[in-house]
C-alpha cells in the first residue's frame, strides 16, 4: 500500500539510562577548587526486522494488461481480482541489545590572583566506551 519493504514495522525500543553525577566545590582563600564526575551506563534494547512484519503485496499492472500492448493493465484491477504478483513478510528471529559505558572526571581551580585578574584552569577526562552486545552473538 505504498510502503516499501524494509521499513521494519514494528520497531519497539526500550532505553534505560543509569547515571551517577556529582560535583564538589571547596573555597580556600582566593581559590575555588572544583571537581566532579559523571558516570553513565546506557542499555538499549530493541526489536527490529529488516522487512515489514505486516507483509507487503505487489499488484502488478501486467497481470490485467494485454501482452501485446505495454502498460495497458491496472494495478487496482489486479488488486480487485485478488491476484498479487509478489508478497513478502518478515519473521522475527531474536532480540537485539546494546550496552555502553560513558564516564567523565574533571578538576578545576578558579584563582582570583588580583581584583582585576582571575585565572581559571583545569583538567578533564572523558571515556566513551564501545557499544557491546548484551549477549554472545548479539
Amino acid at each position: 500500500m505504498g510502503i516499501l519493504s524494509g521499513v521494519g514495522i514494528p520497531r519497539l525500543d526500550r532505553t534505560t539510562g543509569l547515571q551517577l553525577v556529582n560535583n564538589w566545590t571547596n573555597i580556600r582563600g582566593s581559590h575555588q577548587l572544583r571537581w566532579g564526575t559523571d558516570i553513565r551506563r546506557n542499555r538499549f534494547e530493541f526489536i527490529a526486522v529488516n522487512a515489514s512484519t505486516r507483509g507487503n503485496f505487489v499488484f502488478a499492472p501486467s497481470i490485467t494488461g494485454a501482452n501485446e500492448v505495454g502498460g495497458s493493465g491496472l494495478g487496482t484491477a489486479t488488486f480487485l481480482l485478488g491476484m498479487p504478483s509478489a508478497f513478502d513478510r518478515a519473521v522475527l528471529t531474536g532480540y537485539t541489545s546494546e550496552r555502553m559505558w560513558r564516564a567523565a572526571f574533571y578538576g578545576q581551580d578558579i584563582w582570583r590572583a588580583t581584583p582585576k585578574l582571575t585565572i581559571n584552569y583545569g583538567l578533564r577526562y572523558d571515556y566513551i566506551g564501545p557499544d557491546t552486545a548484551a549477549r554472545p552473538g548479539g
